[in-house]
């Protein structure tokens, strides 16, 4: 499914919506809003060292995220007038822009000459995806200003549990994805000319068709345990194929081989019948949670939502873009719709950045800001989809974490931190319907884990109730990581709700009359 928009310059633009969901309100249209919005000469001094990205963002600000304009033939001056407001209000800030048609004009490929461009997002879906990716890349890779920009599209990941290998992406279906849901077939980097600046861009959208959806194709106990655990198992993949590592327990973050940034959002289920409660397309695909025990739902909350992004970071993604619908101008209040009813996009890119940041977490902080981005001085703990679960006769038992539920991640200093200290921090969740128990006997970063360091004895197990996310902190002291904190963390549990991937047909009635949007399926 595509949105047609009419821009700035009187020409209409396809505006995929990322397997039906994607309707965002492109610069073309925006550029006419950026006025009156003041984001042009808006300092973003709260975003992060690796910044974040949101589709609606700047239609929609938000200083914790860095805009990222839609470039087009039509709209490059206006393009080019915001990056320069932009750059001046932000020295040193990275740039980026969003690419959903070919660029053929010499003002768009200019863009690149003028300003030093990071990142570059295309969202090419149809049949010509990887020829427009490639020949976009060549476009920004011969420029003068932004031969080293990231370039990637949307779902064009290579999909490997080994580095420097491509095989079939576990997370998902036989098959092709049903309902036309195009988008969402994979299409490997490999096939595309960028090396170092390659830019892994999984779907990481829990509930679409691309996924096994419990219980007729995927092994996980509920299907809340599928929509958080599949899309972290696609994620990690992404990181294994760009980096080598020794056997998927640590990897470099280094981003000499490219970089990570995920689509993410809280739930995407178009095109999913599987999840369409009433079976019924044509009246949107609702996936609809009433259980008289909230948190027996299987929606995952606003909590499962920002433990997910979070744990996206702890197996080596770079950033994220998030995917909420946002329309200001959308009839019947429908504009506070995100990825589920009544679920705002403000709401939804809190949650995000806060899951990003372990609630602005010192410690976190703390690793991933040791060394620089060039020579990082962390690692991360654990980057294979198995939780070490038991150790008999000195050998450890494993539980897979797509059937158990069971989600173990963590970053750690590989050196002093400037305070003298190594720090790790290690994050465990449980989507399953029971407590759980997580033997932490293998050693991170060569040494040994004492959840209860004032005892004599090293203690390692942990208990994980049902349903909750569990932030563990630790430092190293006498070559063991001894705890320091341990804190329930992203505690709303509400999984009740109407999770949708766009608002219904009938809400985008009347948009096409105002000239805004105008909703095709695509076949």
């Amino acid at each position: 499914m595509q949105f047609g928009l009419t821009t700035a310059g009187g020409s209409t633009s396809s505006l995929k919506a990322k397997g039906g969901m994607k309707k965002r309100a492109i610069l073309g249209m925006a550029v006419a809003m950026l006025a009156g919005t003041g984001l042009s000469s808006t300092a973003h001094a709260n975003i992060p060292a690796a910044p974040l990205f949101d589709w609606s963002v700047p239609t929609d600000s938000d200083s914790n995220y860095t805009p990222s304009p839609f470039l087009s033939d039509s709209n490059f001056s206006q393009v080019a007038a915001f990056l320069s407001a932009y750059q001046t209000a932000n020295p040193g800030a990275p740039l980026a822009v969003k690419v959903i048609s070919p660029l053929t004009s010499t003002g768009a490929k200019g863009i690149f000459n003028t300003f030093p461009i990071k990142f570059v997002f295309a969202d090419f879906e149809d049949t010509n995806a990887v020829s427009n990716t490639a020949t976009l890349a060549s476009v920004v890779k011969n420029s003068s200003s932004s031969k080293t920009a990231f370039v990637g599209n949307f779902n064009t990941y290579n999909v490997s549990n080994s580095a420097n290998s491509n095989i079939p992406d576990p997370t998902r279906p036989n098959g092709v994805p049903a309902n036309g849901a195009k988008s969402f077939q994979n299409i490997l980097v490999g096939k595309l000319p960028f090396g170092s600046t390659a830019l892994a861009a999984p779907a990481a959208y829990p509930g679409s068709p691309d996924y096994r959806t419990a219980p007729s194709q995927s092994w996980a106990p509920n299907i809340r345990s599928a929509l958080f655990v599949l899309p972290i198992d696609r994620v990690t993949f992404a990181t294994l194929s760009l980096v080598p590592t020794n056997h998927g327990a640590t990897a470099p973050p280094s981003i000499s081989a490219g970089v990570n940034i995920p689509w993410v959002a809280r739930f995407n289920n178009w095109g999913n019948s599987l999840l369409d409660t009433d079976h019924n397309s044509s009246n949107g695909y609702q996936f609809v949670q009433n259980n008289a025990k909230p948190s027996n739902g299987q929606l995952l909350s606003r909590g499962d939502f920002s433990a997910q992004v979070l744990t996206y970071r702890l197996r080596g993604a770079y950033s994220y873009n998030l995917f909420n619908y946002y329309n200001p101008n959308a009839p019947g209040g429908f504009n506070q719709w995100s990825s589920v009813v009544g679920y705002t996009a403000t709401q939804e890119r809190s949650d995000a950045f806060q899951g990003w940041t372990a609630n602005l977490n010192p410690t976190l902080a703390g690793i991933f800001g040791n060394g620089t981005q060039a020579t990082p001085k962390y690692a991360f703990a654990n980057l294979v989809n198995n939780v070490p679960v038991g150790n008999n006769k000195n050998k450890t038992s494993y539980a897979w974490s797509e059937a158990s539920g069971l989600v173990y991640s963590g970053v750690y200093d590989t050196g002093a931190e400037k305070n003298g200290s190594r720090n790790l921090v290690i994050l465990l969740s449980n989507m399953a319907g029971n407590t759980q128990q997580v033997d932490l006997v293998d050693k991170i970063g060569g040494f040994a884990v004492d959840l209860k360091p004032n005892t004599s004895k090293l203690d390692e197990q942990y208990s994980v109730a049902a349903g909750t996310h569990h932030l563990l902190e630790f430092q190293l002291k006498n070559n063991v990581w001894q705890l320091f904190d341990d804190s329930a963390v992203f505690t709303d549990d509400n999984r009740n709700g109407i999770g949708v991937p766009e608002p219904t047909s009938i809400s985008l009635v009347g948009l096409g009359a105002v000239g805004l949007l105008a909703r095709r399926r695509r076949k």
